[in-house]
Order: structure tokens, then sequence, then C-alpha cells
């Protein structure tokens, strides 16, 4: 993600850095080596850097994504809920478990795809769909 104005994005680091050629499921192994209570401390402490930075970021900056597209930082950080969402839910399914996913973030993320299918099918099928089940298209 750049940041249009400033010569350096500031920086977000997960918990997990990528090194080059390491794959996603290598830095899962390292993380489980490490153990849990290392990967929960590391996350608080990766949580506590981004609240500290989103905290200096006006949400009406412009960032550059998937290329050349420009969005503000509350909208990209939007598209963010919707991904955690949707992958937690993926993940509890594959594990055969419920997990809670805080009412914000699905809100946000329900809005985001209600936003996306009105684009993708319209604002009549979309109500349909969320509203009509048996006329849903």
């Amino acid at each position: 993600m750049a940041v249009a104005g400033a010569a350096v994005a500031p920086p977000v680091v997960g918990v997990a850095v990528a090194v080059a050629g390491e794959d996603g499921h290598a830095r899962a192994e390292a993380a489980r080596e490490q153990g849990l209570s290392v990967v929960v401390a590391r996350t608080a402490a990766a949580i506590g850097r981004i609240e500290a930075t989103l905290d200096e970021v006006p949400p009406t900056l412009v960032v550059t994504v998937l290329g050349e597209r420009r969005i503000t930082i509350d909208e990209y950080l939007r598209t963010r809920c919707l991904e955690i969402a949707v992958h937690l839910d993926d993940l509890a399914v594959s594990l055969g478990t419920e997990i809670e996913i805080p009412e914000p973030t699905a809100i946000v993320a329900a809005e985001v795809l209600a936003a996306l299918a009105v684009l993708q099918r319209g604002g009549p099928a979309t109500l349909r769909a969320l509203c009509r089940g048996e006329r849903a298209t």
C-alpha cells in the first residue's frame, strides 16, 4: 500500500513478517513452534502499533492499492474488516466450530458486501436477496 503525498508509508507490521522466499505455511509453522503465548503477545504488540499509527492518520488520507487504485484509508480499512470477517468464518467452518465476529466488524463487512452486490447485481436484485428471498435472482 502506497501513501499518496508521503515519501514513505508508515510501517504497520503484522504478526508474521514475510521473509524472501518463505511461504505462508512456513511462517505458520514457525509461529506454531514459538507457542501460543508468544503468538498472542506478538499479536497484542502488533495491534498496539497499528492503533498508534492509525491514531495519527486522517481518515481522508488517500492510499494506492492493487496497483493504481486510489481510495481513502477509511475505505481501505473497511475492506480489511470484510477480509477479517470472511476469513474468520472460513476458519471456523474448517474447524467445525463457531466463532464470534465482533458486531462492528460484521456490520462493516455487511455494508461493504451490500455495496458490492448493488454494483454487481443492481439495487432491486440486492434488496430482493436481502429482504425477499423468494424473489431473489
